[in-house]
């Protein structure tokens, strides 16, 4: 399967740590959920009290608009890795991983 390079990524809500703007420059973060409804995100965000360091990444996925719940904005894999062991274990249980954006 082919992702195709029609992709954005938005911040969602208000960090009280400011983090760096995304531009173009590639990153790591901790992919939570991918979905192709975006209206199902926000339901997962307030159940699991998501409300800091969270983004929304759009891509295209066979075709079809892809929407990719990302937590965190590292500069290495390393660093993404280590703090997926620090998510709560209702999130672990979703498998999330690190993936480089965009």
């Amino acid at each position: 399967s082919k992702i195709e390079a029609s992709e954005t990524t938005v911040d969602i809500h208000q960090s009280s740590i400011a983090e760096p703007e995304i531009k173009s420059e590639p990153f790591y973060g901790i992919q939570l959920l991918g979905v192709k409804n975006k209206k199902t995100i926000e339901p997962f965000i307030q159940k699991h009290q998501l409300t800091n360091h969270i983004k929304i990444h759009q891509t295209i996925l066979h075709g079809e608009p892809w929407f990719i719940l990302i937590y965190g904005h590292y500069s290495s894999f390393s660093a993404a890795n280590k703090e997926i062991k620090q998510l709560p274990k209702a999130l672990l249980i979703y498998k999330p991983w690190v993936k480089k954006f965009p």
